[in-house]
């Protein structure tokens, strides 16, 4: 897959998460500063584009506050496993933790834009 590819999937995984939470999933905020988070990090490339692999967050909850999602990440897991449940937290992880090559692009394209 292309960087462009890559880059263009990123794009459309976080308008696909800011148009399906639409409010900070953590404290309520809305307005112009709220950013799609990845619960498992990009690197991991079996949820990389995943919708069940993302949440909206204002910035502060995302990077900013002392217990956001970048300085408290222990506190952002348990928060993430009680809204999850365990067991869709623990298929999540699993899945993240996963060897993976990049799927096919128009494939994950299609399911964003969906």
């Amino acid at each position: 897959m292309t960087r462009k590819e890559v880059r263009t999937l990123d794009v459309l995984w976080a308008k696909s998460i800011k148009e399906r939470d639409k409010v900070c999933q953590k404290c309520g905020k809305s307005g112009k500063y709220l950013q799609a988070h990845h619960i498992w990090g990009r690197k991991n490339r079996a949820t990389r584009w995943l919708k069940d692999n993302g949440i909206l967050l204002c910035s502060g909850c995302h990077m900013l506050d002392l217990h956001s999602a970048h300085q408290d990440p222990i506190e952002f897991c348990e928060f993430i496993e009680k809204r999850l449940g365990i067991v869709k937290y623990n298929a999540l992880k699993k899945l993240a933790h996963q060897t993976a090559k990049y799927q096919n692009f128009d494939e994950i394209k299609k399911s964003l834009e969906n």
